[in-house]
């Protein structure tokens, strides 16, 4: 069990314009289906399966996906949910507390 998970997973959207401009990261490794929400959705449901009770989850996701990963980590029943923001004033994580 764990004390703390952080995870960068993918979170672009299939149809995100910045993509064409890539030429070498594999999309895999950017892109989640369901509006890029659906790795960061996974990573929420088994999260308590590997969190120690009052442990944290982190996790970055696009500068719109701050309110929809807060409403995951709600609906998983986490608390002590915040979003912070990088040095642009963009939404880009969100942490939540286990709580059981």
């Amino acid at each position: 069990m764990f004390d703390c998970i952080v995870s960068n997973p993918p979170y672009i959207t299939q149809n995100d314009p910045h993509l064409s401009q890539l030429t070498h990261e594999p999309l895999r490794a950017l892109v989640a289906p369901e509006q890029g929400l659906a790795d960061l959705a996974h990573l929420v449901r088994l999260s308590s399966d590997f969190l120690k009770i009052q442990g944290w989850l982190v996790l970055e996701h696009g500068f719109d996906q701050g309110l929809a990963v807060r409403e995951l980590l709600t609906q998983a029943k986490f608390s002590s949910i915040s979003t912070g923001q990088d040095y642009g004033g963009n939404d880009r994580y969100t942490v939540g507390q286990y709580v059981k």
